[in-house]
C-alpha cells in the first residue's frame, strides 16, 4: 500500500459507519460472512489512471495530473448497489443489478465539481430508505461523454450500528462517523483518462499463415483521440487456430495467422477499456475427398439438406451419355447411387429450389449435328423419384443454372443454331412457367455462375462465332431491376469452368485456358464484389474442365470433370476450405 494510505482513523463511538479502503494485499477480514470489501481507483487495485477516491472515503491520495472540471460533458454519476449476498451486475443499469440509489448532476442531492479544491462529491445520506445495518454496499462511479463513458471506480462500504464491531477488523484505512450523519463522497476526475478504444483490422479475413495490420484507437472521456496511449494487445483463437502478435503493445500490431482455419480473436486494451476484433482466419487450401462411382464430365451437381448430387454426364465408357445420379454425403465422406435421370443428356446445368433439383437442358447425343435440348427434369430426393416439367423457350447446352429467391435462371449456352447465345430465361417452379429476361451483355457458353446478395454473377465462357473468343468477363444482373453491370475482369482467359460463391465472394474454378494454347487449369480466383477485386487461390491439385461445383456447409466441392490429358473423364472429388 503506498506510504499515503497508511494512515488510519479509529474514532470509534456506539453506533459506526466503517468504509474499507484496502489494497489487495492488505485486505481484511470481514466481520461477519460475506463479500471481501473491495476499493479500486488510480492507486487501489490497479484501478483507472488520474480516477482517485478522497477523503474521508480513503486517506489523501497522491497525483499530479490537471484536474477535468467540465462537468457537463463528463455527467458523472454515483450508483450504489446491496452486495452484501454477492456482488452486483452493472449497477444501475439496465437489465443489471438494481441500484438502492443513484446520484447525478440533477439528482436531489446532486453531484456538484468545486474547481477550487479541484473534487467532484455527494452527500450520501447512509439512514436514507432502502439502507440497512450490517448490510454491505458498493459505490460505482461513472463518467464520460457517449460512446467514451465508462465506470472509472468502486468502492465497498459496510454499515454498521453495533458498538465496537470496529475492532474485529484488522487494519485498514477506516472512516468512522457517528450513526445517522451523512458520508460525503469526493472524488477527482483528471484529463487524458481513457474512456473507450475502438479496434480495425486492415482486412477481415487472412490465409494461414498471412498477417494483418491491426490499429487501436484510444478516446477520452470526451471522446476525443488520446496521443500516444499506452495499448496491450493479446490474442484468443479457437480451438486449433494458432495466430501470434507483434509487437503487443502499442498502437498497432500485426497479426500473424498460424496453419489451421478457424478465428482469431483480437483485443486491444488502454486503462482499463476493450475492444476487440474477430479475424478469420482462412485455409486456402484443397483436400480429396471420395471418388465418384462413375467418372464422368459435362455434369451437373447440386446440394440439397447438405447432400451433393451429380447428374448426367459423359462416362468413359464407350464414351457413353450418362442419366446416372450419384449422392455423396460430405459427413460419412460416401457416395450412393439414387434415380437416374428420365433423359440421359450431358453439357447440361442443375439448380435447386425448395429442395427440388432440376436438371435443365445439354444435349442428347455426342455426335454432329447435336441434339440440343430444352428439357427439364425435376428430382425428389424424399421419393428418390423424376418427374417432368416446362421445357425452356430456348433449348441449349453449355448453358449455366442459378437460383435467386426462389427462381431459377438458365443463362447463355449453344442454342439450337450451333451459336453462342445472350440469352436469360427464367422458371417459376410454384407456376411450372418460364419467363424472358434482359440478355448477358456477352453472348457466351461454357461459363460459371452463382448467386451472391440476390444477384447472379457470370464469368468468363467463350463465343464460338466466327471469330470467336474466349473471355474473363464478369457480368452481373440484377433481377430487381432486370438489368446487367459489368464488373472486373479475371486475370486471365478460360471457358468450362465453374463457379460457386462462398462468404460473399465468387469463386471461378478449372476450366480450359487458350493462352497461349488451349490448356485445361486447375487454377482458382476469387471476386470480392465489395472492393470489386480478384485475387488468386490455392489451385486445385486436379486439373480439369467440364466440372461440376457445388457449396455444401462452406466448404466448395470439384466433382469430376474431364481430365489435363485427351478429355479424360474423371471421378476425383476435391474440396476447398477458402
Amino acid at each position: 500500500m503506498p506510504a499515503s494510505l497508511t494512515s488510519r482513523v479509529a474514532w470509534l463511538v456506539p453506533a459506526l459507519l466503517i468504509v474499507e479502503a484496502c489494497a489487495s494485499g492488505d485486505r481484511p477480514t470481514a466481520p461477519r460472512p460475506g463479500p471481501e470489501f473491495a476499493i479500486s481507483d488510480g492507486v487501489h487495485e490497479g484501478g483507472t489512471p488520474g480516477f482517485y477516491f478522497l477523503p474521508p472515503v480513503v486517506a489523501q491520495p497522491t497525483f499530479s495530473g490537471s484536474f477535468d472540471a467540465d462537468i457537463t460533458t463528463l455527467n458523472p454519476q454515483i450508483a450504489i448497489c446491496d452486495i452484501t449476498d454477492g456482488p452486483d451486475n452493472d449497477c444501475g443499469g439496465a437489465g443489471g443489478t438494481s441500484a438502492v440509489i443513484v446520484f447525478t448532476t440533477t439528482s436531489t442531492p446532486a453531484i456538484t465539481v468545486d474547481p477550487t479544491t479541484e473534487q467532484y462529491g455527494v452527500s450520501w445520506d447512509t439512514r436514507a430508505a432502502g439502507f440497512d445495518a450490517d448490510h454491505t454496499y458498493r459505490v460505482h462511479v461513472t463518467a464520460g461523454a457517449g460512446g467514451a463513458r465508462r465506470e472509472l471506480g468502486l468502492a465497498d462500504v459496510l454499515l454498521t450500528t453495533k458498538p465496537g464491531q470496529a475492532k474485529h477488523v484488522a487494519p485498514g484505512d477506516l472512516i468512522v462517523v457517528k450513526d445517522g450523519r451523512p458520508l460525503p463522497i469526493h472524488f477527482r476526475i483528471e484529463g487524458g483518462i481513457a474512456g473507450s478504444v475502438s479496434v480495425s483490422a486492415a482486412t477481415a479475413s487472412v490465409p494461414t499463415g498471412g498477417t494483418d495490420l491491426l490499429t487501436a484507437t484510444v478516446q477520452d472521456l470526451h471522446g476525443a483521440p488520446l496521443v500516444g496511449p499506452s495499448v496491450d494487445w493479446t490474442v484468443t483463437a479457437a480451438p486449433g487456430v494458432a495466430a501470434s502478435l507483434a509487437p503487443t503493445s502499442g498502437p498497432t500490431t500485426l497479426l500473424t495467422a498460424g496453419t489451421t482455419p478457424g478465428t482469431a480473436v483480437v483485443t486491444a486494451t488502454s486503462a482499463g477499456v476493450s475492444a476487440t476484433v474477430s479475424i478469420t482466419v482462412e485455409c486456402d487450401c484443397w483436400t480429396t475427398k471420395a471418388s465418384m462411382p462413375t467418372a464422368r464430365y459435362a455434369l451437373g451437381v447440386g446440394e440439397i439438406g447438405g447432400v451433393l448430387y451429380a447428374v448426367g454426364g459423359i462416362k468413359s465408357v464407350g464414351p457413353t451419355i450418362a442419366a446416372t445420379v450419384e449422392a455423396y454425403d460430405p459427413a460419412s465422406n460416401t457416395w450412393t447411387t439414387k434415380a437416374s435421370m428420365p433423359t440421359a443428356r450431358h453439357r447440361l446445368a442443375v439448380g435447386v429450389v425448395n429442395g427440388i433439383l432440376y436438371a435443365v437442358g445439354g444435349s442428347g447425343n455426342l455426335g454432329s449435328p447435336p441434339a440440343v435440348l430444352a428439357t427439364v427434369e425435376a428430382y425428389d430426393p424424399a421419393t428418390n423419384s423424376w418427374t417432368t416439367k416446362a421445357s425452356m423457350p430456348t433449348a441449349r447446352f453449355d448453358l449455366a443454372v442459378v437460383v435467386a429467391n426462389g427462381t431459377l435462371y438458365a443463362i447463355g449456352g449453344i442454342s439450337s443454331a450451333v451459336q453462342g447465345v445472350a440469352t436469360v430465361e427464367a422458371y417459376d417452379p410454384a407456376t411450372d412457367t418460364w419467363t424472358t429476361k434482359a440478355s448477358m451483355p456477352t453472348a457466351r457458353f461454357g461459363l460459371g455462375v452463382a448467386t451472391i446478395n440476390g444477384k447472379l454473377y457470370a464469368v468468363g465462357g467463350a463465343s464460338n462465332a466466327p471469330g470467336g473468343a474466349q473471355y474473363a468477363t464478369l457480368e452481373v444482373y440484377d433481377p430487381a431491376t432486370d438489368t446487367w453491370t459489368t464488373k472486373a475482369s479475371m486475370s486471365a482467359t478460360r471457358h468450362l469452368l465453374a463457379s460457386g460463391a462462398i462468404n460473399g465472394k465468387l469463386y471461378a474454378v478449372g476450366g480450359e485456358s487458350n493462352i497461349p494454347t488451349p490448356t485445361i487449369v486447375g487454377s482458382v480466383e476469387a471476386y470480392d464484389p465489395v472492393s470489386d477485386l480478384w485475387t488468386t487461390k490455392a489451385a486445385m491439385p486436379t486439373a480439369r474442365a467440364f466440372l461440376g461445383i457445388e457449396v455444401v456447409n462452406g466448404l466448395l466441392y470439384a466433382v469430376g470433370g474431364a481430365g489435363p490429358t485427351s478429355f479424360t473423364p474423371l471421378g476425383t472429388v476435391e474440396a476447398y476450405r477458402p
